[in-house]
């Protein structure tokens, strides 16, 4: 209500939505408005596609990536966040993207991926559980040889 039109507040505001109240109707209407106000706003772009990938809005979800990629000095833990929902939701799966991230030391810390895991293994992504343990090495801080129990990772 202070400043309707500030593009950080609101894509925080849409993220506590979708966090705490599970609001995600709502949470998407505050993301829009995020980025009216900003149309370069990296984390309301990627936090936007991350929402619409578990929504199922692949498409605009794609579109959102694709822009919140496009913008100039991202953040290393954005860039990581973006790498992973281009390798859960988007085919063909980018695994040689994020694996150049991770052994970069590129991570997320107490990002929950878990919602994009459960929608990427729901729509048939071919690696579900390598998927799973490379949210767990981003987000949670496991520890990145854990991967080298997968064939994919090794190759």
């Amino acid at each position: 209500e202070a400043d309707p039109h500030h593009a950080n507040a609101l894509g925080g505001f849409a993220l506590f939505l979708k966090n705490q109240k599970q609001d995600y109707k709502e949470a998407e209407v505050m993301y829009r408005r995020a980025i009216e106000a900003d149309p370069h706003d990296a984390n309301a772009l990627g936090n936007f596609a991350k929402l619409l990938f578990v929504l199922g809005n692949h498409k605009q979800a794609k579109e959102r990536l694709q822009q919140a990629e496009s913008q100039p000095d991202l953040v290393t833990d954005l860039q990581i966040e973006l790498a992973f929902y281009r390798y859960a939701h988007c085919s063909p799966y980018d695994l040689p993207a994020i694996k150049l991230l991770l052994l970069d030391n590129a991570r997320s810390p107490d990002w929950s991926l878990q919602d994009n895991v459960e929608r990427a293994t729901q729509d048939g992504h071919p690696q579900p559980k390598l998927l799973a343990a490379i949210a767990k090495v981003i987000s949670d801080g496991e520890a990145i040889e854990t991967l080298d129990q997968f064939v994919e990772w090794k190759a």
